[in-house]
């Protein structure tokens, strides 16, 4: 793989975390005083994104310890679906919460 591939897909992994960071603090700050205006879609897609991340990471681990204790391959491969339907549905709630961020970001300039 070139460097600059690699640093390229390591400034935008860097954007997408510190984006997401952003609106998490600011989930939390409007969870924690309900004077602060209220974005209750910003707020379904990222509960959407944190359940989807953890379905995903325990049908990981989950799959991993069933590899190592060899246990049936049919286990992973019935885990297997809901693995990419966890990874499409976060893929999915990224993509909206970053488009959200970006329209408001938007308005604000206006």
């Amino acid at each position: 793989m070139d460097k600059t591939i690699l640093v390229v897909r390591v400034a935008i992994a860097l954007g997408g975390a510190v984006m997401l960071a952003r609106e998490f603090a600011r989930f939390r700050r409007r969870r924690q005083n309900p004077s602060l205006e209220q974005d209750p879609t910003m707020d379904r897609w990222l509960r959407w994104l944190a359940w989807c991340a953890l379905a995903f990471l325990g049908i990981c681990l989950v799959t991993y310890l069933n590899e190592a204790m060899q246990g049936p391959k049919s286990i992973s491969r019935i885990l297997l679906f809901p693995m990419f339907a966890a990874a499409a549905g976060a893929g999915c709630s990224v993509c909206v919460v970053g488009w959200r961020n970006g329209m408001r970001r938007a308005r604000a300039r206006n």
